[in-house]
């Protein structure tokens, strides 16, 4: 995983945790870290943010997963790679860190709409929504004043609707980074049968978008900064 200033990032990743997003390099780069601040990758996977948000000059940083796994590997990652004030704990959402506060949290939470539960770091619930209704509910009281969450969000839930969510919870909210994610339906398919059909009539439908040019398809992926007003 490439940083900004040129450095390289070396992940390594466990079976069945979720690795880093292909675009992970050219989010990173966005997140405004300031010395001395304290970051928080809610939902870590292997690591790839809070890694860099240490390496970019976060003095601590923590990982936090539902699965211990993930925890551990994101721990091992920051480790490998001579990162200091890296910590690690399991748990939902928001209960590793009740009652702290932070200067920016990260995070990049399942959100594929579908009619039924999918695998844990996939499903977002019918409408993709689950986490993000959560997060904008509470991560406020996790932000010190000024403070950011830096939320990456597909068109399947769609970022409009992810913005509005969060501007309805004392934040400002602006997209700093944009790309788009080739696939094919098959991908959705493997995950449980049917399931493009379900996200093609809910974008039909204006929920969710993607564009399709021969036969592959392409999908929208938004790094939302939101900032506490």
């Amino acid at each position: 995983m490439a940083l900004p200033d040129g450095r390289r990032l070396s992940l390594r990743v466990s079976e069945g945790i979720h690795p880093p997003d292909p675009y992970a390099s050219a989010f990173a780069a966005c997140f405004r870290v300031r010395p001395g601040d304290r970051a928080w990758d809610l939902g870590c996977g292997a690591g790839g943010y809070g890694c860099a948000a240490a390496a970019l000059g976060a003095s601590r940083v923590l990982m936090s997963d539902l699965d211990p796994a993930a925890v551990e590997c994101a721990v091992e990652n920051a480790g490998l790679n001579g990162l200091e004030g890296v910590s690690g704990r399991a748990g939902s959402l928001f209960a590793p860190a009740r009652g702290e506060r932070f200067d920016f949290i990260m995070t990049s939470v399942p959100q594929i709409p579908a009619p039924a539960p999918l695998n844990l770091i996939r499903y977002g619930g019918s409408d993709g929504l689950h986490f993000f209704r959560r997060i904008a509910a509470v991560a406020p009281a996790h932000l010190r004043p000024g403070g950011r969450l830096y939320a990456l969000v597909t068109d399947w839930p769609d970022a409009r609707r992810v913005a509005a969510l969060l501007e309805a919870q004392r934040f400002r909210v602006r997209t700093i980074a944009r790309v788009e994610r080739p696939f094919q339906p098959v991908e959705y398919d493997r995950m449980s049968p049917g399931l493009f059909d379900y996200l093609d009539a809910r974008a039909r439908a204006g929920h969710g978008k993607y564009r399709r040019r021969g036969a592959w398809c392409y999908l929208g992926v938004s790094l939302l900064e939101a900032t506490v007003r």
